[in-house]
């Protein structure tokens, strides 16, 4: 009788220990056949020569995460299961690097080969520890992205336009008349809620469109053009701001 040939497979580790016993693991679970190993410094060319339709990479060795993600876009959806993942916090990491599946220090073969199964299935199986993980990592990464504008009131506005116009905390006082400080401390909040640590990455953030006539070229001093208005929200909105 004629043995039905598995997934094909390489498994990618620079020990030699590892590598071999996890290939001979592999073999006798049976589902996966032919099974290559490579290096770090070899993966492409096995990779070029067998076309495999899963990669188990040792996670243990610190440039794992790096070489993951020089596969990644070779791979075009090949899934690459990771082995040896020592914490929660390398596992969220190695998904954000684009690893189909993980499986951690204590897991055995059949988890292993369990874990490769289902990522040929586009499955995966998560703790409940890191699948809050992810949930907690994706709100973040949705927050990082999420419309700037919306989150700052009408006088951070006013101060992210005139900072994007080149004006200085003293000439941004100056013209809305509040204090040098005050103008500082609505800088550092702008700064932390649109996620950026430049002063002239704010009208980036924002989308905002310079206006010529509020150049800081020809500034100097309050301009008489930007009617005063006290910290406290007094009549007097700026009519020369453009806020995008």
């Amino acid at each position: 009788m004629t043995q039905q040939a598995g997934h094909r497979a390489i498994v990618v580790s620079d020990v030699l220990l590892y590598r071999d016993g996890v290939a001979a693991g592999l073999a006798r679970a049976g589902a996966f056949a032919p099974i290559c190993v490579a290096g770090s410094t070899d993966v492409l060319d096995v990779f070029a020569d067998n076309e495999p339709d899963v990669v188990f990479l040792d996670m243990t060795r610190p440039t794992a995460l790096a070489l993951s993600r020089t596969l990644v876009p070779m791979l075009d959806g090949i899934p690459i299961i990771g082995f040896g993942v020592g914490s929660h916090d390398e596992a969220l990491a190695c998904a954000e690097a684009g690893i189909s599946a993980f499986v951690g220090a204590d897991g055995t073969i059949d988890d292993l080969a369990q874990a490769a199964l289902l990522a040929l299935q586009g499955q995966a199986v998560l703790s409940p520890t890191l699948a809050a993980l992810l949930v907690q990592r994706i709100a973040a990464l949705s927050d990082s992205h999420s419309p700037p504008n919306a989150t700052l009131t009408r006088r951070e506005q006013e101060i992210a336009c005139l900072i994007d116009h080149g004006l200085s905390n003293k000439e941004i006082a100056g013209s809305l008349k509040i204090s040098p400080a005050t103008v500082k401390n609505h800088v550092h909040t702008i700064l932390e809620k649109l996620n950026v640590s430049r002063r002239n990455a704010i009208g980036r953030s924002l989308g905002f469109n310079r206006r010529e006539d509020l150049r800081r070229s020809s500034l100097h001093g309050p301009n008489p053009r930007l009617p005063a208005q006290s910290e406290s929200g007094a009549p007097g909105r700026p009519q020369e701001l453009f806020l995008g």
